[in-house]
């Protein structure tokens, strides 16, 4: 390739190098359209010459031009400029990643930060099909706050099947951070791009390399066969923790590894900040053969990998999905998780002493609610009566004296936080320790064993509905219907189905499907709009809202649709149904008052009692399985989660947080405590 400089490429004048590698040169440009500088990195000639890459990287670049992620480099631009093909990016200034570490090892909260930034964005990446396969310092940006940005996805691949550059057993990739599958010249999947990032890893902490070779021959050899000097020879005060994640995500076999480039960033920040866990850090996964299980009709497969082999852990797998389901990671990156873990716990010490799960000290939270408490006036309890009406005769319970002791309650509220730039959905205990970012998306619902949530989110296009494990290690798709909203998820009480609401047709109907995926079926029609539907506890019964008869009104029916019941008749809006633990009793939101408040009845729509009374909005019930209420409120300024007794008492305050706390719905298993 001749000395391009002075040169312009359409609207990009060309003014200086920036790095040189084997498949390109990157130059520094002036886009003179938008007076900025960009990075245009130019194809060799040796490519730009093959007509197959060509063709290829036409019709690959727009892909990877739409894979918009934080921390993915953008492509800004692509094209032909005479024989010349290439991509414009955006310009980052500090650096690559390989430069900042020919100066050394990285501190361990720099690592795990950096590590966080890279996880998510290759399991981003892993999400929509995509594998790096050679992922190395090199291919790592850094701005000037040295936060990271992934280049050159799908270069590897894409030139993988050329006629000049390759034979027709090449081995793509770069020596020092392939994995062993890799070397074997057969088609590997997301977890190579895991064992490099582990490599990098080593590297950031140690300032060493697991494996050195003098050849390609040598590495080969060492990363197929030889185990990896331990970290701690290179580091005596090492936490040991710290070692297991690495070594974990340098093991041989792909099944052994961590199966999400999230859940070894996710390790690796828990070990670093000493929160590590049995279930992620220094524990071998089992490995379920799911042919042999499926015939034993004793377990399901995960429907991560591309094998029948299946990692599951101490804990229930999640089911394995329908025949040609799109399966995919961790729903949101892990650095971002823990920004926004450190924004819900704030500045203040306690409350990040509360926050930790083994330290049994009251929050703050606590202490608000019990002043809240004192200073309470006691609301007048009135008569109760039966029916569904209005102010003049619902009785209102809400009496807020006494607080509850949080830490009793044995189940965990996940819960959606929201903000301008998203929706995610966090976990806790209701005295706000172990607070743990799960995903990105909207309402969740728990299965009944606690293992799994389910959740509505558009991150992936039109809205789909989601399973991911509770600890937000492992998630899949549950439905797949393009150009349709699909919300309010909730699982069947065995776990075996989830009901939700869908326009599949003109308008919104309640539909049934498979935890696995499989046959989903509509079991309302009606011309108006049936939403927000939940399971009895006995799975007898399904409540809904509609608009069928006019107003919001909540309905129940049979699990296929049948024997329909109308609950309530008020001119107001009642709505989002929660049922006691023992089935008789409704809570629901109404602005039948006004406002909207927490209201309880009995389940055949009789003896309607006001639970709540301000001038906020109280809103999204939900019924603990040990008997109390959760549910938000703007009563305080912005969204913030409460907890009530059923009969009005202990009105406890448990988070306090600048952002929007939504939808939360309790565990209903028992956790320790």
């Amino acid at each position: 390739m001749s000395d391009l400089i002075g040169q312009s490429f359409g609207q990009y004048d060309i003014k200086s190098v920036l790095g040189r590698g084997g498949m390109a040169i990157v130059y520094r440009a002036t886009q003179t359209s938008m007076k900025r500088d960009v990075a245009i990195k130019i194809m060799s000639s040796e490519l730009s010459g093959d007509e197959e890459f060509v063709s290829r990287f036409e019709r690959e670049a727009q892909f990877f031009a739409a894979l918009q992620h934080p921390h993915i480099l953008p492509v800004i631009d692509f094209g032909e400029s005479g024989e010349n093909i290439f991509i414009v990016m955006r310009l980052v200034e500090g650096g690559g990643l390989d430069e900042l570490l020919r100066k050394g090892a990285l501190s361990l909260p720099q690592t795990a930060r950096m590590v966080g930034q890279i996880g998510g964005a290759l399991t981003f990446a892993h999400q929509k099909g995509i594998i790096h396969r050679d992922l190395k310092p090199n291919n790592v940006l850094l701005d000037e706050d040295r936060n990271t940005y992934l280049t050159d996805f799908g270069l590897a691949k894409m030139a993988e099947g050329t006629t000049r550059l390759t034979r027709t057993d090449a081995i793509m990739g770069t020596p020092t951070y392939m994995a062993p599958e890799q070397w074997t010249g057969r088609d590997v999947d997301f977890r190579a791009d895991i064992y490099a990032l582990g490599v990098m890893t080593y590297e950031m902490i140690t300032g060493q390399l697991p494996f050195e070779g003098d050849t390609s021959y040598v590495l080969m050899y060492k990363h197929m066969n030889e185990d990896p000097v331990a970290l701690r020879e290179h580091m005596a005060d090492l936490p040991r923790a710290v070692e297991d994640v690495v070594m974990r995500a340098l093991a041989k076999d792909p099944d052994e590894r961590y199966q999400s480039a999230e859940s070894l960033a996710n390790a690796l920040k828990d070990a670093v900040e000493g929160r590590s866990a049995a279930s992620t850090i220094g524990v071998q996964p089992r490995v379920v053969d799911t042919q042999k299980a499926i015939a034993k009709d004793t377990e399901v497969g995960v429907g991560l990998l591309p094998d029948t082999k299946t990692i599951v852990g101490d804990k229930t797998p999640i089911p394995k999905p329908r025949e040609g389901a799109t399966v995919i990671g961790t729903a949101d990156t892990v650095a971002r998780a823990k920004e926004k873990i450190q924004a819900a716990i704030g500045d203040n010490e306690d409350s990040q002493t509360a926050l930790i799960p083994t330290t049994r000290k009251i929050s703050p939270m606590m202490i608000g609610a019990a002043v809240l408490g004192v200073i309470a006036i006691i609301v007048v309890i009135g008569v109760l009566v039966s029916g569904g009406g209005g102010s003049e005769d619902t009785p209102i319970i809400e009496e807020v004296g006494d607080v509850i002791d949080l830490t009793t309650i044995a189940e965990d509220i996940a819960y959606n936080r929201s903000t301008t730039e998203s929706e995610d959905i966090y976990s806790m205990r209701p005295d706000g320790s172990g607070l743990r970012f799960v995903g990105t998306g909207g309402k969740p619902s728990w299965s009944a064993d606690g293992q799994f949530i389910a959740f509505d989110s558009s991150f992936t296009g039109d809205p789909e509905l989601f399973i991911i494990s509770a600890d937000g290690t492992e998630m899949r798709n549950l439905t797949n219907s393009p150009d349709t909203q699909e919300y309010f998820a909730s699982f069947s009480p065995d776990g075996t189905q989830v009901v939700f609401h869908s326009n599949r047709g003109e308008n919104f109907d309640i539909f049934v499907i498979n935890v696995d995926g499989t046959d989903p079926r509509p079991i309302t029609d009606n011309p108006a709009n049936d939403q927000w539907p939940t399971w009895s506890p006995d799975g007898s019964r399904i409540a809904f809202t509609s608009q069928r008869d006019g107003n919001l009104e909540i309905y129940t029916m049979d699990p296929d649709g049948d024997n329909i019941f109308r609950v309530t008749e008020n001119p107001g809006a009642d709505l989002w149904v929660s049922y006691s633990p023992d089935g008789s009793e409704m809570a629901f939101q109404s602005n039948r008052d006004g406002n909207l408040e927490i209201y309880v009845m009995n389940s055949d729509g009789t003896n309607v009692r006001r639970l709540t009374n301000n001038d906020a909005d109280d809103q999204w019930p939900d019924w603990s399985s040990n008997g109390y209420i959760v549910f938000s409120s703007n009563r305080d300024g912005n969204q913030e989660i409460y907890v009530i007794r059923p009969d009005g008492t202990g009105l406890t305050r448990v988070t306090n947080n600048s952002t929007d706390e939504r939808f939360p719905v309790w565990s209903k298993n028992s956790v320790d405590n």
